[in-house]
Order: C-alpha cells, then sequence, then structure tokens
C-alpha cells in the first residue's frame, strides 16, 4: 500500500474519534468545522502527494512551485469564504486541518519501527 494511502487511513481514524467527540461533547459547530476542515487538508494533501510524485518521476521543478502557490491561494480563498460566508468555526477549520500533520510523523514512526523488526 502506498504511503498516501496509509496516511489517509490513519488520519482517518483519527478524524472519525475526533469527529465523534466533537459532535456528542463539544457542540455541531465544532464538528461541523473539524469536518470541513479535514476536507480540505484531505484534497491539499492528495494534490501535493501527486504532483512530488509527478515531479520526482520527471516533471519540472518550475511548474511545481507554480502549482502550489496556487493551491496555496486556492486554499486560503476556501478558508476565508467558509469564515465569512458561512461562519464556520475558527478553531475546527484548525483542528481538521492539523489532522493530516499529525498523521504523517504516526506513518513514519510505524514504518521505521516495522522496519527494524
Amino acid at each position: 500500500m502506498k504511503t498516501a494511502n496509509k496516511i489517509f487511513i490513519i488520519s482517518l481514524i483519527f478524524f472519525l474519534i475526533l469527529y465523534t467527540v466533537c459532535r456528542f461533547k463539544l457542540g455541531i459547530e465544532l464538528a461541523t468545522g473539524v469536518l470541513y476542515g479535514y476536507i480540505l487538508a484531505v484534497l491539499n494533501f492528495y494534490a501535493l502527494a501527486r504532483k512530488v510524485t509527478g515531479m520526482l518521476e520527471g516533471g519540472s521543478f518550475g511548474f511545481a512551485v507554480l502549482n502550489s502557490q496556487i493551491r496555496l491561494l486556492i486554499t486560503g480563498a476556501i478558508l476565508w469564504a467558509a469564515i465569512e460566508f458561512y461562519g464556520a468555526n475558527v478553531v475546527g477549520l484548525l483542528v481538521g486541518l492539523s489532522i493530516i500533520p499529525i498523521s504523517i510523523p504516526a506513518v513514519v514512526l510505524y514504518k521505521s519501527f516495522r522496519e527494524n523488526d
């Protein structure tokens, strides 16, 4: 299984636990923010993984820099629109966005310990 898929599976487990706790203990507004942030993080992660893989297989580095800047601009615009027009919970968005970065070291540590055995 590819590393990106492992990261997605681990992050999905973290998300489901976190969403369930937020939904029933902390309120629907926070849980909705976590959901929106997680969806945006997953889409951003897969776009980045696809570009990095293509770049390592012989793509141009200049286009990769331009693509990352465009992706960052789109991510910022989506976050701004979610907060400004839909009233999304900022803390929930930040928590949802941080699920993928927390899952990456977990997968790397798991892979490194598994290879040593």
